[in-house]
């Protein structure tokens, strides 16, 4: 399309606009200029004013006017006023005027000052305006005949903007943080409304009420004018419980490591420990797991043989660990676990209260956590009070918010944190799980340190003291396929949904696999490469395209100094028996440390032969 424009004292902008191309970009320079992060729906406050105070305000010297459209320069101004485009220009001290033309500004055609249509105080109340889409400073400001600077000193205080006797904020039907809940109460003062409806754990809430735990959250950023619920473009701010900061407590009187031993490790062909093998660096063994019968009595018959030897071990406090949920509040229950069981303690492996999205598991009940804390509290008021008690927590703010767990700290001994299994095939096809991987199928550490650092300082900032927390470390690897060879790195991908990872001998687990069968893989694989970061952790990479995610010794040990710099309690192993194959007849050696009789290595084959012999 060809367009042509004639006249005298030919300009760009004229011809532009003369030619209908200029449309929206006229007023464009402008509204950059003054644009502010403005949410549609909020209300904000243009002047103090009465509510029907809208007309125009008449006074001697008002000029001839009329309203600019979209697309409209000075000539086509000039044009529609019937008079030269000097004269227009000249009405406005010249001709930078018409390249900060807005649609709907009021245009003098003629000499004498422009109308006011602005609000008129009355009563000493905000005249309220609410915001709609595309809606800019400069724009609401044109539209009720206002400076921008005089919008923004009068919104120096309305939420998400800047308020004299500033508007409550307007509602967010999703929010579940901030003062734009649903149903949230009015309150009069102004700066307590970020703090209103905080997040479990104290978590982060973000400008856009939405709790969590990352930076993403938890990074306060307000826009240029300072003013309450804003951010900066392309954040999402942060209004109440900010930072990610880890919180110490004093030191505890000694660092402790603690060690589950998994009862049922004689359940596989090989990768075995007896009760008389465990290291004597060891100063907690908790007993993984017991079960309760329906009758409310321990059950240990399935490994009586084991928990016979088990009572028989010293060196370090014997402590007896449920898994999953299976008690009630009822006080006749406690005397199950203080009567004829040589123990010295009592631990609680219920991971998901509350939790609605668990398969095959029956949803939980908002009810879950407090019932959780109120067994606990009978726990410790019917238990000897040398007998200590434990709980196990997911470094998870999704599954820990259920828990009431600064009360709960106030309870136990001391808690488990799990701070490993951060990532694991089961985040493959959700959204929420990896940061920067929607489909959830990223090659990512089980013990990603930034992600620990965040667990760190969401339970902290909830109220556990650091001397109280025994931060988990795994004595396995978790494992996955690589869909594509030689891409390692954190964003390439996996296959799934089932696991493609190859199963160990002793674990037979695809996904899971123990430090000892690692050990296995790197002695005895030539296909092998091996990577570490401070972040990461270690990564073995071997037959092309089997990826690990594990902890070396000299990892392991780094992590265990961090978590003494932190004033932590101790460290907690899962599982003591999977990092050696040992003979069964006590001592012991590992890859982690100890010292004993040595580790026996039993080959495989074993198991087939009809009278096997060992030399």
């Amino acid at each position: 399309m060809l367009g042509l424009y004639a006249g005298q004292q030919i300009n760009q902008n004229d011809a532009l606009s003369a030619l209908g191309m200029f449309q929206g970009q006229i007023s464009d320079q402008a509204a950059r200029q003054a644009v502010q992060r403005l949410i549609p729906g909020n209300d904000i406050s243009v002047k103090p004013t009465s509510s029907s105070s809208r007309s125009l305000s008449q006074r001697e010297d008002t000029c001839k006017y009329i309203q600019a459209q979209l697309g409209d320069g000075c000539y086509l101004l000039a044009q529609r006023c019937g008079i030269l485009r000097s004269d227009l220009e000249s009405y406005y001290g010249g001709s930078s005027f018409c390249n900060t033309v807005q649609v709907n500004q009021y245009v003098c055609c003629s000499s004498g000052s422009p109308p006011d249509f602005s609000p008129k105080p009355t009563d000493g109340n905000c005249y309220v305006y609410t915001v709609e889409t595309d809606d800019t400073c400069s724009s609401i400001a044109t539209a009720h005949q206002e400076e921008v600077s005089a919008i923004e000193s009068n919104n120096g205080q309305t939420w998400d903007w800047a308020g004299c006797a500033p508007p409550f904020p307007a509602n967010v039907p999703n929010a579940v943080c901030g003062p734009q809940v649903n149903d949230t109460t009015l309150t009069s003062d102004p700066s307590s409304w970020s703090g209103l409806n905080p997040c479990p754990l104290n978590a982060c809430c973000d400008t856009f009420g939405q709790c969590g735990i990352t930076s993403d959250f938890c990074t306060a950023a307000p826009a240029d004018t300072g003013a309450p619920g804003t951010a900066q473009p392309g954040s999402n701010g942060c209004i109440s419980n900010c930072g990610t900061d880890v919180i110490t407590s004093a030191a505890p009187t000694s660092f402790w490591r603690v060690g589950y031993y998994e009862t049922f490790n004689y359940e596989r062909p090989c990768l075995h420990m007896a009760p008389s093998d465990i290291p004597d660096y060891y100063t907690h063994v908790h007993w993984a797991f017991s079960d309760i019968t329906s009758s409310y009595e321990v059950d240990v018959s399935a490994y009586q043989d084991i928990v016979n030897q088990f009572l028989l071990t010293a060196g370090f406090r014997r402590i007896l660990s449920f898994g999953g949920w299976a008690f009630s509040t009822d006080p006749s229950t406690t005397p199950i676990f203080r009567q004829g069981h040589n123990l010295d303690g009592v631990d609680f492996d219920w991971e998901y209260p509350g939790a609605p999205n668990i398969p095959g598991i029956p949803p939980g009940s908002p009810e879950d956590g407090a019932n959780y804390l109120a067994f606990l509290k009978l726990m410790r008021a019917a238990l000897p009070s040398d007998y200590t008690i434990s709980i196990a927590a997911l470094a998870s703010y999704y599954y820990l918010k259920a828990f009431p767990i600064a009360e709960i700290s106030d309870i136990v001994d001391y808690i488990i944190y799990m701070t490993y299994d951060l990532h694991r095939q089961w985040d493959y096809g959700n959204t929420f799980t990896q940061s920067g991987c929607p489909a959830g199928n990223c090659l990512r550490s089980q013990m990603n340190m930034t992600e620990t650092e965040q667990a760190f300082s969401m339970i902290t900032k909830a109220g556990v003291p650091t001397n109280k927390l025994m931060m988990g470390q795994p004595l396995y690897g978790r494992s996955f396929q690589m869909l594509e060879a030689g891409c390692y790195t954190a964003m390439c991908t996996y296959t799934g949904p089932s696991s493609g990872a190859t199963s160990g001998r002793c674990t037979q687990t695809g996904g899971y696999i123990s430090n000892f069968e690692i050990q296995e893989i790197l002695a005895n694989d030539s296909n092998v490469q091996q990577y570490s970061s401070s972040v990461a952790g270690d990564i073995l990479v071997y037959d092309d395209d089997q990826w690990i995610s594990w902890m070396k010794q000299s990892t392991y040990d780094s992590r265990s100094d961090y978590a003494k710099g932190l004033n932590f309690g101790g460290t907690s192993d899962w599982a003591m028996d999977l990092s050696a194959n040992y003979s069964g007849s006590g001592g012991g050696n590992s890859s982690d440390g100890g010292e004993g009789s040595g580790v026996v290595y039993i080959d495989p084959s074993i198991y087939s032969q009809s009278a096997p012999t060992i030399a």
